[in-house]
């Protein structure tokens, strides 16, 4: 297993809402039951842990007895409120078979009005979730979450939040408004970037 963690890090405790950003990346080899892998069934309470994922697909069960299996280009959404017990694992056949497993998580805090509201889970396909692309057509921005340019993302989160994922051709441009009175972060998953003049790299 490749397990990167980019939040929190020495010095940074979070970056408000965001408490914890993890990037796993691995080969399966194949020949294992789904119970094998993955991570088992183990509790949250008070934020969202939310899964972008880029290859394979994550098998989600939880103790509202909610299961959903979500494939590369979609979001698994949890807001796990006042308590929920879940467990995230590769997909049966990912599991046999072998392949690449790659997803970023990160946890949202949630206001603490809401923290101990009931919890729900919300899948969102690669085909359900809106797209802009950029004017030199280089540049395809998935909105997840929250309200850009005139579309709005399907996930209803209880912080204020805009969640895009980005996918750029080399030379692709796009200018991207973030509200001033938001904190915000872009995790380079492959490649690189110049983001405000500033060279960004993937590890």
């Amino acid at each position: 297993i490749l397990l990167d963690q980019a939040l929190p890090l020495k010095g940074i405790d979070m970056h408000d809402p965001f408490l914890l950003i993890h990037h796993w990346a691995e080969v399966l080899p194949g020949g294992k039951k789904q119970s094998e892998v993955g991570v088992g069934p183990h509790p949250h309470r008070g934020f969202a842990p939310v899964s972008v994922i880029f290859d394979g697909s994550l098998h989600h069960r939880d103790s509202q007895g909610t299961e959903s299996i979500v494939g590369a280009g979609g979001t698994q959404w949890m807001n796990s409120g006042k308590g929920i017990v879940h467990s995230e694992r590769p997909e049966k056949n990912l599991a046999l078979n072998g392949g690449e497993l790659e997803f970023i998580q990160f946890w949202i805090n949630s206001p603490a009005e809401k923290k101990m509201d009931e919890p729900s889970y919300k899948p969102l396909s690669d085909e359900e979730t809106p797209k802009l692309t950029s004017a030199d057509g280089k540049v395809i921005s998935g909105l997840i979450a929250g309200n850009y340019l005139g579309k709005k993302g399907k996930i209803s989160t209880d912080s204020p939040v805009q969640i895009m994922r980005i996918e750029a051709e080399k030379g692709g441009k796009e200018i991207i408004n973030v509200p001033t009175n938001f904190n915000s972060l872009i995790y380079v998953l492959s490649g690189g970037a110049s983001v405000n003049e500033q060279l960004v790299k993937s590890k």
